[in-house]
């Protein structure tokens, strides 16, 4: 799992899981909570798999592209 400072990150920049969460926060409702958490990691994975790709070093190709 993630650390706590990536969640907070993550929050700080998207706009539907910090509603998402401070609705379920507030609702207590407990399939909304575990809405929030799953839309979470879901996008805190998307976000580490985006890191990762942008780390790779670019290859380029005979054509002059350039592939990651």
């Amino acid at each position: 799992m993630t650390d706590h400072a990536a969640i907070r990150r993550h929050l700080a920049r998207c706009t539907p899981c910090r509603w998402l969460t401070q609705h379920a926060l507030r609702a207590r409702d407990p399939v909304i909570v575990e809405a929030a958490l799953r839309l979470r990691a879901d996008h805190l994975a998307a976000d580490e798999e985006r890191e990762a790709f942008l780390r790779r070093p670019a290859q380029h190709t005979p054509q002059g592209r350039i592939d990651r």
